[in-house]
């Protein structure tokens, strides 16, 4: 399967790359999402459907004092979703006390977890979290929650922190258990889903993520 082809017009775009974003964009979208600095949070939100690398991510940010709280989704098994009680055995498995751990309410996309956490953070005036994202999946949940905040009106710094060790050749289900393949094949279908989900104002634009990294990240 040919997923990368040479293109005679390079300011062209691939037939799946979002319309609202160049390449050079998402590039340096990327990058700025992976060299986002762990800081003394409110709390850390575990925005991922599988991985041990998520779990050892939060326990290592725990551990060393950046956050007093780990949240995870309040969903049940879901399609390739582990289920809420898993997440908190596992959680448990790695010392995180009963007293560090919230749910939020069920949600069953990026969107609606974004939405969850900023609500939560609102009601307990947080003002910096941390989000566990895998890196395939990373740009979309920035935009996500920059989006979110945006309309909640809040003044929440979203900060977010990819898993420390990391397979791309793994296999894995890609988001909502659509297809089944290697990891580095799922920030293919990342870039048809950031394109689907511009057309529907569920994503900040560039230029909106931009300023909000100028403000809270300057």
């Amino acid at each position: 399967m040919r997923i990368f082809t040479f293109q005679k017009n390079i300011s062209e775009k691939p037939k799946y790359f979002p319309a609202d974003f160049s390449m050079d964009q998402l590039f340096l979208l990327a990058n700025i999402c992976f060299t986002q600095r762990p800081e003394k949070s409110d709390a850390i939100f575990i925005h991922a459907r599988e991985g041990g690398e998520s779990i050892r991510k939060a326990a290592e940010l725990y551990e060393a004092q950046y956050d007093p709280l780990i949240i995870i989704n309040g969903l049940g098994e879901y399609k390739d979703y582990i289920g809420r009680e898993r997440w908190l055995r596992h959680l448990r498995e790695k010392g995180i006390p009963e007293h560090a751990l919230l749910t939020i309410k069920p949600a069953t996309n990026t969107k609606l977890e974004a939405e969850a956490v900023v609500t939560v953070a609102r009601e307990h005036g947080w003002s910096i979290i941390m989000v566990i994202a895998q890196p395939y999946h990373t740009v979309r949940s920035w935009l996500t929650f920059i989006d979110q905040v945006k309309k909640q009106k809040s003044e929440l710094k979203v900060i977010m922190q990819p898993p420390s060790f990391f397979s791309w050749h793994e296999t894995v289900l890609g988001s909502q258990a659509e297809l089944l393949v290697p990891r580095w094949q799922v920030v293919y279908e990342e870039a048809k889903r950031i394109s689907r989900y511009q057309d529907s104002r569920e994503l900040a634009v560039f230029d909106d993520a931009i300023e909000y990294h100028k403000k809270f990240f300057s």
